[in-house]
């Protein structure tokens, strides 16, 4: 049960940041807006590393596999915010989402226990993300046809990247203080963007962009906790519901303008069937 409540808990904190992330992105920048959300979240994470009284990560095989989370969640952020940044969040949000499909499948060829119902019931949800993701026309309103397919390219591999930082994240969960878990990735954008932008003087900023870049760091930081948190009992059931931030996603950004086609709403209603389905198997 642990792992549906992280899981949930996480889609709509993922959802929010997917949100605030696209504005930041197009107001600054996708590596500029990396920069800043990395660095932020790193501060956030300090006092909370400060007050971890556990032992931090010591073993050769912890450490490689936050190494793995860390640059797989940096590759995945400038993918991400690159293709948030030309691209319509109701498209580009589900495809990222199947990052969680991408773990859940690591794990369980890796070995995680799962039942053939909750496989099928994996599968349909991912079918919804799919339906959600594209638009009949490739594109639409004021994304022209060759911004559509380089968004969706930038998402296809950011989904990927983002599929082996959340394994990896979850693997070394069970072993590693959470706390620890989350940092990886904000230790590894800092040393790989941040300070690259700074020393370049390519680390741009806009006060319009700060609300943004102050929420995401926060609250991407408070997704990974609760991501590693529900990984502890199943990385498969928590990335693949966690990946349902996609569906909230699409619905806000149709809220504040984004259209959803009909076939995409669809995909709502199936990924929605399948998410309370994946809850009540888990009871």
């Amino acid at each position: 049960m642990i792992a549906v409540v992280a899981g949930l808990l996480t889609a709509v904190i993922w959802a929010l940041a997917t949100l605030s992330a696209a504005r930041a992105s197009r107001i600054v920048g996708p590596l500029s807006a990396i920069g800043w959300v990395v660095f932020l979240g790193l501060l956030v994470s300090i006092p909370l590393l400060a007050l971890d009284t556990t032992p931090g990560p010591s073993d050769p095989a912890d450490l490689v596999w936050l190494a793995v989370a860390g640059l797989g969640y940096v590759a995945g952020m400038v993918l991400g915010f690159s293709a948030l940044a030309g691209g319509k969040i109701p498209v580009v949000a589900p495809i990222l989402s199947t990052e969680g499909a991408i773990a859940a499948t690591i794990a369980i060829l890796a070995g995680e226990a799962v039942g053939l119902p909750l496989i099928v019931l994996l599968v349909i949800l991912t079918g919804g993300v799919l339906l959600t993701a594209f638009e009949p026309n490739g594109s639409s309103g004021d994304t022209s046809q060759e911004d559509y397919r380089r968004s969706v390219a930038y998402a296809i591999a950011g989904a990927a990247a983002f599929g082996v930082a959340l394994y990896a994240s979850g693997h070394v969960s069970s072993s590693v203080p959470l706390v620890w878990v989350a940092a990886a990735g904000r230790v590894a954008g800092v040393a790989l963007i941040t300070l690259p932008l700074v020393a370049t003087r390519r680390l741009r900023f806009k006060r319009a962009a700060l609300p943004f870049l102050l929420f995401s760091g926060v609250i991407e930081m408070l997704g990974m906790l609760t991501f590693a948190w529900g990984s502890q009992e199943s990385i498969a059931v928590t990335a693949i519901l966690a990946s349902q931030f996609a569906v909230i996603a699409a619905i806000l950004a149709h809220v504040m303008g984004e259209r959803i086609e009909a076939r995409q709403w669809i995909g709502v209603v199936v990924v929605a069937v399948g998410v309370t389905a994946v809850t009540i198997s888990r009871l």
